[in-house]
């Protein structure tokens, strides 16, 4: 399987891609989970993410979109946050993640020059924790919570130092 980080265009911005925000279970760690979206507020999100100087690409799989990563870049573009979601199932463990994930920090590293990179996730999110793990990412200090499924859980946050 050949698998591509590209620049998210207007035809990634499909009925499927819209579906895949939508759907529970493909969110349930995400804050996407908390809204309803549509082609246009999904379409706005994204122009303004990336007016801000952050970059949101497509993930494709032997040429089928099956989901996106965002990269927000702070301290003035000397570290950014990654996150990523897969949003056709059919996918999921098949290792696009990793790829994907492994592709988005060359990027940063080798293109934008990033001293240091960042995710976060919430502790019951066991994919997310091996997947920043795996890619070297170090455990840092965090105390903060988030309401999730009615509960206070754990908010987890990874760096990866690039100098």
């Amino acid at each position: 399987m050949i698998i591509k980080l590209v620049e998210f265009t207007d035809k990634h911005l499909s009925d499927n891609y819209i579906s895949w925000l939508n759907d529970p279970e493909v969110v349930k760690f995400s804050q996407q989970r908390l809204k309803r979206h549509t082609k246009y507020s999904s379409e706005l999100y994204i122009n303004e993410f990336k007016h801000k100087g952050n970059f949101f690409f497509a993930i494709e799989a032997d040429e089928c979109h099956v989901r996106h990563a965002a990269v927000t870049m702070l301290d003035y573009g000397s570290r950014a946050d990654l996150g990523i979601l897969i949003g056709d199932r059919s996918y999921w463990g098949l290792g696009v993640v990793g790829s994907a994930w492994g592709q988005a920090i060359e990027f940063l590293k080798l293109e934008k020059k990033v001293k240091k990179i960042t995710a976060g996730t919430l502790e019951v999110n066991y994919s997310m924790r091996r997947l920043a793990e795996k890619a070297g990412m170090q455990p840092v200090k965090c105390n903060e919570t988030l309401k999730w499924q009615s509960k206070e859980i754990k908010i987890l946050r990874y760096e990866i130092n690039l100098d």
